[in-house]
Formats: structure tokens, C-alpha cells, sequence
């Protein structure tokens, strides 16, 4: 068998730091300090390496091999199969006991040093807290966390020392309580940071260390209370805890061990009642919200969980609860990065980040040491640091266009502090990201509307979701049927179609969810405002603009207003937009959004000529612009882009607009459309001459191997002319190509 002789000598080590206490009585312990010094400080600096020696003791995770003397055995009338590891628990509470008199007594009012008391009381805390001590258990089952302990503790050893000394852990809250009450208005020092080391007592299964857990803990709020009129850190500390606990199998019994003691200090305590019980019922809003969290376990829940996590983090930001908002960002992001949305996790750090604030270039170059002085430090330093991974986790997401925007932060706190080292590295980081702006194609995700129907989603486990319609931001060329089979996983009791819900689905029993793509869109549409950028923008660019950033969507539904389908199909085609506003743009923090507003548009036949036409166009220009500038080898993109048209038009396309809208009977029956039919004819004149510039620049640039299909398309598009002419003369193109 392998021995560990580290673990042996560090046992032994331990057995004579046991030993040695065992025999020391409290003058002893006295005796010992003024020894080794006179001075209080290296006083403390002895104290806080004894108190940090017996928290390793306490916290000891492996088994050590430890030797106690005999005399020890009868001393505490203990039979000498007791457990080793279970009998050091008896020198600890006596020496805990030695110790309480000597601070009391030493190291109080002038002499009071916080250090070595907050270690003292968290030695107390964890030994109260230690679940072997707890003689009600057996090996391998109960509660406290002990059939999990990594010391596989004797419990027989635990029932005997309870049946001769009591729970152990009931003299060390006495203990505590002696020296707690001692500390009086000192307590406060205990506030904000350990008050949650006094909470986990409430977690105990003993109802007599609960209480004791919570009068330490009410009498940190009453002191904070009295001296500032407010809970302020009573509260961070409080939230704290919620946060560690909530979604967890103890949530529970500290809920209701907290909220039942607190309401009852009402009647006792009539000056706290009405603070005490706006603190109670924030405490309650953040649980409920915290608790949400459990419904949506697993990866499945994304969305869902965003929402919730974003409503904490609004919620805590609202209540100025910064370190527990702080806590809930970082939940978010990794959530997003565990989900591989790096945009998203950017976001959700951005939130954090504003709440930052730099440092002021002036104070880096005095040496202010104050409180305030050094909170802006670290606020700064933790700005800096979060930038940095926005920074990365845009540009894993392709979104180099907000990874710019964070970089010119970092550029003006370093320019503005003559970082020039830093400076330098963020401006070839930024000159990297212009230049993948450009030159690296991007796939933008697809979008798809979601509406609930149906009394199958009334539950309050579905977040009111019932009768409303959301946005969800799927993957980047994600299909609806690879999108619906994750719904399905969700969802998989519900009836999926694309068609609008009949009042007997919105009202059934069931689940009934209409699910479609939509596209990004803008107000201006909606509006009918005409969109135009100048042609020198780059492909690449225009693309971000129109699908970076967006909050508007459509999707498109043709119909027919006659049952006889006529033998011309663009005559009597007509299109319903369906328009949806989102509450928020996309990217954000969340890839659900809900749809605030719907905006239905009818378009006739002959608009959507015009704007099949007008379109059309927009894309040739496109295309013919971006030979015109860039060097670019392969021209069959550019072929097909001329081809695809001529041949349309060739093959039956172009005549069908004219046979619908451009004979003279139509505007005998549509007087009202007079300006449209004009405009398409101005659309027509403008492609026949966009197509000639198309034709002029394929002829120098296509390959020799092109030549024919070239010639072929010189051939088709003369015919396309000719027909077109005698509905278009005397009428000149646009400029267009400036």
C-alpha cells in the first residue's frame, strides 16, 4: 500500500499543534503572546496564524493520520476506539472557550483588531457548521452534506461524544453568542461582507443553531439600522446569499427558516417594522424572479433563461443592488458563451461595463490612498478588463462593427493617459477589424416569428407567453425545419403550422403554435420612405447596415381578390406584408423579443411589378458598381447576374408586366393607376440601359471561354429591346451610374 508521507507529516504536525493546545489554559494562551511580544500588532499577526491554522484544521478535506496521547483519552473519559479525526473537535472547543476570555478580556475597545475577530467568529461559524458533528445521522444517508464527507467519519464516535458533552456545536454557538454580544457596536464591522457566513447557519438542521444563526444576523441588521437609518449592507449581504442558494436543493429551508423568525421580530421590534418589511418584500420579488430559473433547466430553455436573467438584472440595477447585478451579467454572459453566442455574451458584459466608471487621468499621478481613490481604481481596472472580453467575444462573433466601438473607449482612456503601449496594440487590433469588415464574408442569422395560442400555455411556467407573438434569432443559416425540431423539444404536445390560429385554436384546450421565416425589414419601408446609399459603399458594409442592427420584420403572404385565377399571373397577384415591430433591436442581450406592434400593407398587382422591377435593378446596379471597382477575377457571379435577367425577360417575364399593365385597357379600367404604370415604364427604360452599361463591362471582362454565352446574351438583350421599344419611346433613362 502507497503511504503518503506529506499527509503523515502534516498529521503529525497537527497532532502536536493539538497536543500543545490541550494543555494551555487561557493564561497560558496570555502567557504565550506577551512572549513572544509586547506589541499588540505582532500580538495579532501570532493570533491570525493560530486562527487560520485551526480553519485549516476545520476544513480539512483528506483524512490525516493524527496521534494523540493517551491521557487524552482519560482525560475525557473517551474509549480508545473513538475516532481520531471526531476526538480533535474536544481540544478545539476548549480551546475555543480559552480564547473567547483572552479576546474579550485583551483585545477589545482600543486593542480591538477586526482581522483576528472575523477569523475567530468564522472558525465558530464553521464548526457549528460541520456536518459530522451531527450524532443524528447514520454513515452513508441523511441530510447536512455528511454522507459525502470526505472525512468518512466514525458516527459512532459523534453519538457518544454527544451522549457525554452535548452537541458540540451547541457550545460553540454559545460560545459565539458570549463574544458576539461583547462586540456591541464593533458588529457592524461584520457588515456587508460576512453576513453571509451567519445565513448558512440557517441551513442547519437544528432548530436551536437556526435561532442562534439568526439573532447573530438580526443583530447586525438592528445595529446597521440604528446607525444609519437604512440596511444598506445588511441587504448586499442578504442578496448575496439568495443568489448562492437559490436554484438549489437548500433554497427552501432557508426561505422559509428567514422569512418566518424575521416576521416575528415585528411585534418585539416596532421601530423596523414598516423598513423591515420593504426590505422583506424586495427580498421576496428577487426570490420569485431567482426561482424562475429552476423551471428552465438544460440548454433547451435558452431564451426563456436569458429573459429570466435579464429581468433579475434589470430588477437589481432598478433597486441599486450593483455587486448582486454585477453577479447576474456574468450568469448571462457565460450562458450566452456555453450557447456559443458571442455577440449576445458581448452585450451582456456591456451592461456591467456601464455601470463603470474610468478613473480620472489626473489621479494617476498622485498618491491618493483614500477609500474613494482606491474604489476608482478598481472600478477602472475591472472597465478595462471587461472591455477586453467584449472585445473578444464580438469578434468571435463576427460583430467587429461594436468590437470598433469598444475599442475607441479603451483608445481614448489610454491616449488620455499616455498608454502608448496599450494604444498601439488596440489600433492594429482595430485596423484588423476594419480590414475583416471588408474582406470576410459574413453570414447573417435567419429570423423566425413565434405566436402562442391556445389555453395549453396559460401555465405560469410558460412566462405569459399565451396569445403573444415573439422574434426568435436563430443560427446563422438556420432553416425552419431544423428551427421548429428545437421548438418541438419544448413544445412537442403543441400543433405547429404557419397558418394564422381560427378563434377555435386561440380558445381550445391545447397548444397551437404558428411559426414561420421572416426577414429584416425597417420602418422607412413601412413608411414607403425610398432607401438609398451612395454606390462606393462597399457590398460587405451595405449588408451589415441593413441586417446589423434591426428591429423591424416581415414576411410576405401572396392571395388573389377573384376565385378565377387569371391566365396572366402578375395580374392579379396580390401581396399582404405583414410587418412586425420588435420591442427591442437585434443584436441584445436575449434571441427572443417580443412583437410589440403588426403593420398590414396590401400591395396591388401592378406595385408589386414596380417593386419586383425596382428591385431588380437595385441589385444589377449592385453588381455592375462592384466591377466597375474591385479587381475581381472570377466573373460568373457577374454573368449569371446579367443572364438571369435577359433570359427572364426573354423567356416571358418582362412581357408578362407588359401584357398585364402596359396595354392601354388597363388604365382604362385602373385610371387611378396612372403613376405607376408611368413609374414601371421608367423602371423598364432604366434597365434596358442598365443592362446595356452590364453588357459593355461583361464584354471586357469576360474570358475568352465566356465569348459565346456573352454573344448569346448581346443577341437576347437586342430582342428584349426591340419588343420593349414601342411601349417606351421617347423616354430617357435615369442617371444612374455617377
Amino acid at each position: 500500500m502507497k503511504v503518503d508521507k506529506k499527509n503523515i507529516i502534516e498529521g503529525s504536525l497537527i497532532s502536536s499543534f493539538l497536543s500543545l493546545f490541550h494543555m494551555m489554559t487561557s493564561e497560558h494562551i496570555l502567557i504565550l503572546l506577551n512572549n513572544y511580544s509586547e506589541s499588540i500588532d505582532d500580538q495579532t499577526i501570532l493570533l491570525e496564524r493560530i486562527f487560520n491554522l485551526f480553519l485549516k484544521i476545520l476544513t480539512q478535506k483528506k483524512r490525516l493520520r493524527l496521534k494523540i496521547d493517551d491521557d487524552f483519552y482519560q482525560q475525557f473519559g473517551l474509549p480508545e476506539s473513538t475516532d481520531l479525526p471526531m476526538s480533535r473537535y474536544l481540544i478545539i472547543i476548549e480551546t475555543f472557550k480559552n480564547i473567547s476570555q483572552l479576546l474579550t478580556e485583551s483585545f477589545l475597545g482600543e486593542n480591538f483588531k477586526f482581522k483576528i475577530w472575523r477569523l475567530y467568529v468564522l472558525s465558530l461559524i464553521k464548526f457549528i457548521s460541520l456536518p459530522e458533528l451531527n450524532s443524528t445521522i447514520t454513515t452513508g444517508s441523511g441530510s447536512g452534506g455528511s454522507s459525502n464527507s470526505d472525512h468518512n467519519l466514525n458516527n459512532s464516535s459523534a453519538k457518544f461524544i454527544h451522549a457525554q458533552y452535548g452537541d458540540l456545536r451547541e457550545v460553540a454557538a454559545l460560545i459565539l453568542e458570549n463574544c458576539w454580544y461583547s462586540l456591541d457596536d464593533l458588529i457592524i464591522k461584520f457588515v456587508p461582507n460576512e453576513v453571509e457566513y451567519f445565513l448558512n447557519l440557517l441551513l442547519l438542521d437544528n432548530e436551536e443553531l437556526v435561532n442562534y444563526g439568526f439573532e447573530f444576523y438580526f443583530k447586525m441588521f438592528l445595529e446597521e439600522f440604528s446607525r444609519t437609518g437604512e440596511v444598506s449592507g445588511i441587504e448586499q449581504g442578504t442578496v448575496a446569499m439568495v443568489g448562492n442558494i437559490i436554484d438549489t436543493e437548500n433554497d427552501e429551508i432557508f426561505i422559509n427558516n428567514f422569512f418566518y423568525r424575521f416576521e416575528q421580530k415585528f411585534d418585539e421590534w416596532e421601530s423596523i417594522k414598516e423598513h423591515g418589511k420593504k426590505f422583506l418584500d424586495q427580498l421576496k420579488q428577487l426570490i420569485e424572479k431567482s426561482s424562475k430559473l429552476k423551471e428552465f433547466r438544460g440548454t433547451k430553455f435558452e431564451e426563456e433563461k436569458s429573459q429570466v436573467l435579464i429581468d433579475i438584472i434589470d430588477y437589481l440595477y432598478k433597486t441599486k443592488r450593483y455587486q448582486m447585478f454585477a453577479r447576474y451579467c456574468q450568469l448571462l454572459c457565460n450562458l450566452h458563451v456555453q450557447n456559443k453566442n458571442y455577440t449576445e455574451a458581448g452585450l451582456s458584459l456591456l451592461k456591467l461595463v456601464n455601470t463603470l466608471e474610468w478613473e480620472q487621468s489626473s489621479s494617476s499621478f498622485n498618491n491618493d490612498k483614500n477609500k474613494k481613490s482606491n474604489q476608482k481604481k478598481f472600478q477602472t481596472a475591472s472597465k478595462e478588463n471587461l472591455l477586453k472580453k467584449s472585445i473578444d467575444y464580438f469578434n468571435k462573433g463576427k460583430s467587429w462593427e461594436l468590437a470598433i466601438e469598444q475599442i475607441q473607449l479603451l483608445k481614448n482612456y489610454y491616449s488620455e493617459n499616455f498608454n502608448y503601449s496599450k494604444l498601439s496594440h488596440y489600433l492594429y487590433k482595430e485596423a484588423e477589424f476594419y480590414n475583416n469588415i471588408v474582406t470576410v464574408d459574413r453570414f447573417y442569422a435567419t429570423y423566425f416569428r413565434v405566436g402562442y395560442f391556445g389555453k395549453g400555455f396559460e401555465d405560469e411556467k410558460y412566462q405569459g407567453i399565451k396569445d403573444q407573438t415573439f422574434i426568435y434569432k436563430g443560427k446563422e443559416l438556420e432553416k425552419l425545419p431544423e428551427f421548429m425540431d428545437k421548438l418541438k423539444v419544448k413544445y412537442p404536445k403543441a400543433t405547429y403550422d404557419v397558418k394564422d390560429p381560427t378563434e377555435e385554436q386561440k380558445n381550445g384546450e391545447g397548444q397551437y403554435i404558428q411559426v414561420c421565416t421572416v426577414l429584416p425589414s425597417s420602418e422607412d419601408v413601412i413608411l414607403g420612405k425610398k432607401i438609398s446609399y451612395k454606390r462606393s459603399i462597399p457590398d460587405k458594409v451595405l449588408k451589415h447596415r441593413m441586417e446589423g442592427k434591426v428591429n423591424v420584420f416581415v414576411y410576405s403572404k401572396p392571395f388573389r381578390k377573384t376565385k378565377i385565377k387569371s391566365k396572366n399571373e402578375f395580374a392579379d397577384l396580390h401581396i399582404r406584408n405583414i410587418y412586425m415591430i420588435a420591442e427591442n433591436y437585434f443584436p441584445t442581450t436575449c434571441r427572443r423579443l417580443k412583437v410589440n406592434e403588426i403593420i398590414i400593407i396590401e400591395i396591388t398587382p401592378i406595385q408589386n411589378g414596380v417593386n419586383s422591377i425596382e428591385n431588380k435593378n437595385e441589385d444589377l446596379v449592385s453588381i455592375i458598381t462592384k466591377y466597375q471597382i474591385e479587381t475581381i477575377q472570377n466573373t460568373n457571379p457577374f454573368s449569371m447576374a446579367l443572364n438571369g435577367v435577359i433570359d427572364a425577360a426573354v423567356n416571358g417575364g418582362i412581357n408578362m408586366y407588359v401584357n398585364a399593365f402596359l396595354q392601354d385597357k388597363y388604365l382604362k379600367d385602373y385610371p387611378s393607376d396612372e403613376n405607376l404604370v408611368l413609374k414601371m415604364k421608367q423602371l423598364l427604360v432604366n434597365q434596358l440601359y442598365i443592362l446595356n452599361v452590364g453588357l459593355s463591362l461583361h464584354n471586357r471582362l469576360c474570358p475568352d471561354n465566356f465569348r459565346p454565352f456573352h454573344d448569346k446574351m448581346k443577341i437576347q438583350f437586342d430582342d428584349m429591346k426591340e419588343k420593349l421599344d414601342s411601349y417606351l419611346k421617347d423616354m430617357k433613362p435615369d442617371e444612374i451610374f455617377k
